[in-house]
Parts: structure tokens; sequence; C-alpha cells
């Protein structure tokens, strides 16, 4: 487990990534405002995986009000599965209040660079 900073949010990142071709990766992300990251409530859980014809598919299995929180999750599960063509779970919880106005492009950036680290 280890924690990135993008644009002042504190994001705790869990990867758990199990050899074999069908094996899920797991992404936890923990979203928090300050710097101290404790106890934390599940937002959302997103399932990803590959179609027949090279698409991506995938559903929320627990869904949040959040379209930001949504989205982000999707993209991460999204990114993941078509670039390790391999299910993916991701979990996204948040410590405090719900209202994040951090860019997604960086910060998927920074999830996308560090679960390159895990996988490889």
């Amino acid at each position: 487990m280890s924690q990135i900073v993008v644009d002042g949010l504190s994001v705790r990142v869990d990867c758990d990534v199990e050899d074999g071709v069908k094996s899920p990766i797991s992404l936890n992300l923990c979203l928090s405002g300050d710097e101290e990251l404790k106890s934390s409530r599940l937002e959302c859980y997103y399932y990803t995986i590959m179609g027949r014809k090279d698409d991506v598919l995938g559903i929320p299995l627990r869904d949040t009000s959040s379209d930001w929180i949504r989205d982000l999750a999707r993209l991460c599960a999204t990114m993941i599965t078509k670039k390790y063509n391999k299910p993916c779970y991701v979990t996204i919880s948040t410590v405090g209040e719900n209202n994040f106005q951090a860019s997604t492009i960086p910060l998927l950036a920074a999830v996308k660079e560090h679960v390159a680290t895990l996988v490889n």
C-alpha cells in the first residue's frame, strides 16, 4: 500500500495482482482531502472485463451519487483492463466530505503510473 498526492488530494493506493491469465487485478483507492488517512467510507465498487471484440464491459457493483467518483472508478477499471487484458475490480472510498475538486486526468495518470510499477 502506498500514498500519492495529486492536486492536493491524498490517495491511498492498494493494488493486488495475482499470477494467471484470468486472475483479476484489484485496485483500492482511498480519497482524502487531508494527509491523514484513517477509516473510510465505501463510495463505489466497479468491475470490468474484456469483451469479445476487444471492448471493455463494465458494471458498478456499488454505485454512488457522485458522478466524479463513479467516472473515476469506471475510467481506472477500463484503463487497467485494456492495458493488461485482465478483469479488474476498483473500489473507491472516501474520508471526510465527498466534495473533491481534483482534476481527473492527473489523478488517472498517477494511478496508471503506479499500477504499472506494481504489475510489471
